[in-house]
């Protein structure tokens, strides 16, 4: 019995470690498997920094209010007001900093958020080697460097090797510090502490990290399932809807519809086979205009899609819609019934001022009539749709 125990635990001991073989050793293929990782969700994770440490920032704001409002009240020595109060300003400052970068859209043009994660922790960790070193001169223990030794390399959220690269730096200078200005039994204890728990921390965090990488990539990848339509590769339907209902808080909304000119004809013709690869075709074609202009389009149903913007005016969305026709009729797939013998669009658009009590499916309408009026005047052509402004 006692033999089968140990075989138990030595089994598990051994699948344990086998199974976290990763966590233990950081092998090659782990940062190659988080890399592939990082770079498949790196909005999300943007994200994920912008929503962490833009709370942390406003802790930042009412721990330093508190700690620079007590050095006044108890007349602490001018070193220690100086500081909390350089670490209000700087907290005050991040504040801001991360709740623009909460409004601003993730583009070319928006700034790293990366950055700005590492200074955060940069200015918490001064914080605790100060309150370790420079703020009293009992020279206490280094308890809040140990605690933020555990606590911001699970909270930090990129690769492991910068993370742990960091922390180790940062570890490596409060050491020599306390060697340096502490006295050795003092230094002797920081030193077992802080080696302690700043190992924990990283191999903590590098297991926190890993997991919450996988759970950020099963999440866009059931999103994307969820508001993508298979066959083509474009947004549905319903992420047509969810975005519509953005963007009618905006003063202006763009909406272009279009429609594959006698596609039943074509499906009739050639068959199913062949009228998918036509709409995978078409929808290429889409996706070349998203990379030119600010602009997506979605797969309405069947061959009808729909595009969104917000920032065009009637005179740009008409040469958009153009464009776009023209790229599908230059694509020069053979359609024996279609016009001039090739696969073309018709396109209906509209700019919409955006009004009290309005729906998705009215702000989608007024285009969906020049669509109608694109066809009913001979189809391969675009018309607009000028609402009252």
């Amino acid at each position: 019995m006692l033999a089968k125990i140990k075989e138990w635990i030595y089994t598990y001991l051994y699948m344990t470690i086998r199974k976290n073989s990763w966590f233990v050793i950081f092998s090659k293929e782990f940062f190659h498997q988080e890399k592939r990782l990082f770079d498949f969700n790196k909005n999300e994770i943007r994200q994920l920094n912008i929503d962490t440490f833009s709370f942390i920032s406003f802790i930042m704001l009412v721990v330093g209010l508190l700690l620079f409002t007590g050095s006044l009240l108890f007349s602490y020595k001018l070193s220690y007001t100086l500081f909390t109060a350089v670490f209000y300003a700087l907290a005050l400052i991040l504040t801001v900093l991360f709740r623009f970068a909460s409004t601003s859209v993730v583009s070319k043009g928006s700034y790293a958020v990366l950055p700005l994660v590492y200074i955060e922790t940069a200015i918490i960790n001064c914080a605790t080697i100060f309150a370790s070193i420079f703020s009293h001169s009992g020279m206490h223990l280094a308890v809040s460097f140990t605690c933020m030794q555990i606590i911001l390399p699970i909270l930090l959220f990129d690769r492991s090797l910068r993370v742990n690269l960091y922390f180790i730096g940062i570890y490596v200078i409060h050491t020599i510090l306390i060697f340096l200005l502490k006295t050795k039994d003092v230094a002797s204890l920081d030193f077992i502490g802080t080696t302690v728990f700043s190992l924990t921390g990283l191999l903590l965090g590098s297991y926190m990290r890993y997991t919450r990488l996988l759970l950020v990539d099963k999440e866009r990848i059931l999103t994307f399932q969820r508001d993508t339509d298979v066959l083509t590769g474009l947004a549905n339907r319903r992420a047509l809807f969810v975005d519509i209902e953005k963007l009618m808080k905006l003063p202006v909304l763009n909406v272009i519809m279009f429609d594959i000119d006698h596609f039943k004809i074509f499906n009739d013709t050639y068959g199913h086979l062949a009228g998918d690869d036509c709409l995978r075709a078409v929808s290429r074609c889409f996706k070349e205009i998203e990379q030119e202009y600010h602009i997506t389009f979605y797969r309405f149903g069947g061959e009808e899609f729909t595009a969104l913007a917000s920032e065009y005016s009637l005179e740009q969305l008409a040469q958009i819609a153009e464009k776009t026709r023209m790229r599908i009729e230059s694509m020069n797939k053979f359609f024996i019934h279609g016009i001039n013998g090739h696969v073309t669009i018709s396109a209906g658009y509209t700019v919409m001022q955006m009004e009290p009590g309005m729906t998705a499916e009215s702000c989608i309408k007024p285009a969906d009539d020049a669509l109608y009026c694109a066809k009913e005047n001979g189809r391969n052509r675009s018309e607009a749709f000028v609402a009252k402004l």
